[in-house]
């Protein structure tokens, strides 16, 4: 049976998106970052409304790689998933990642920041290459004792397979373990 519906998760900076697009190349499914689909330009919030009705419309769909933790939509998310792949890498190596990616937007990678704010900076339009910075860098030093139990506890009252790859997992194991 080949898995349709993949929840890849982690703390920011592990590399969730790289896994995820090469999961979405390999089994030729979609792939959906909720960064992209979340932040307007300016970075600004959808309502809970918008948000909730946007998640529910990309759930829906037959097949999909979907990165991004976003714990308060979780449960929705992994209602409809076949697997959850964990990502894990030590948490400096985390801070680093999310420090180097905001150094890439503002030197011109565009490509890395949410597509609504790549948009913007690309026509010239300031704003900033992150929100909410230091929000992030504490979330990534306290995933694995603080987020990542709580993350575990919804996939498992959803049912939804387990995997758990770390930074060193090579793209073979990746998918051996897809299969497994």
């Amino acid at each position: 049976m080949k898995v349709r519906r993949i929840l890849v998760l982690g703390s920011p900076g592990v590399g969730k998106t790289t896994i995820s697009r090469l999961l979405s190349n390999r089994l030729r499914i979609p792939y959906i970052s909720l960064d992209d689909e979340y932040w307007q330009a300016d970075w600004e919030r959808p309502s809970c409304q918008e948000w909730s009705k946007t998640l529910k419309a990309i759930t829906e769909r037959s097949s999909w790689v979907i990165d991004g933790n976003h714990a308060r939509t979780l449960t929705v998310r992994a209602s409809r998933a076949e697997v959850a792949v964990i990502v894990s890498a030590p948490a400096l190596l985390c801070c680093y990642r999310i420090l180097y990616r905001v150094v890439r937007i503002r030197r011109g990678e565009y490509s890395l920041a949410p597509k609504r704010v790549a948009a913007q900076l690309e026509v010239g339009v300031k704003t900033s290459a992150s929100k909410d910075l230091f929000e992030l860098l504490v979330l990534a030093l306290r995933f694995q004792k603080k987020t990542l139990p709580e993350v575990l506890g919804v996939l498992a009252d959803s049912g939804v397979r387990i995997v758990r790859v770390t930074y060193k997992t090579s793209d073979q194991e990746i998918e051996r373990l897809l299969r497994g």
